[in-house]
């Protein structure tokens, strides 16, 4: 959170030289991101006058749930848990079709498996997430 209202500092000392809409619009791309990001960015300021943004759906909706998971600390660190276990299972349910396919990925795992340690820091970097 501290390197988020930095962030939001930053982009609060950048609203007065210019309008961080019009400059994140530079970046179409990720458009709803960094709408989403202002729209943060200015309910953690106070909404100042200086920070506008965009009132899509998407930007909205983005905003209640950033909301939720600030006013529900539990539901939010099951979403974490639930979705780092999920990428970790699709991880390790894709790895073997990579290795298949890629020489560099299949050296990976081979180093891994190989390598003792690997299983100690792969058992702490669990460990250290769900603490």
């Amino acid at each position: 959170m501290q390197t988020f209202c930095s962030g939001s500092r930053m982009t609060f000392l950048l609203s007065e030289r210019e309008n961080p809409q019009i400059v994140l619009e530079a970046f179409d791309k990720f458009r709803k991101e960094s709408g989403a990001w202002l729209a943060v960015s200015s309910l953690l300021l106070g909404n100042p006058n200086c920070l506008q943004y965009n009132k899509m759906s998407a930007i909205k909706t983005y905003l209640n749930w950033f909301i939720f998971m600030q006013q529900h600390p539990r539901i939010a660190a099951v979403y974490r848990q639930t979705f780092y276990l999920s990428w970790r299972i699709w991880r390790y349910v894709m790895l073997p079709a990579r290795a298949v396919l890629n020489p560099s990925v299949r050296a990976g795992i081979f180093l891994r498996l190989t390598d003792k340690s690997w299983y100690g820091k792969h058992i702490n970097s669990y460990q250290k997430h769900f603490k």
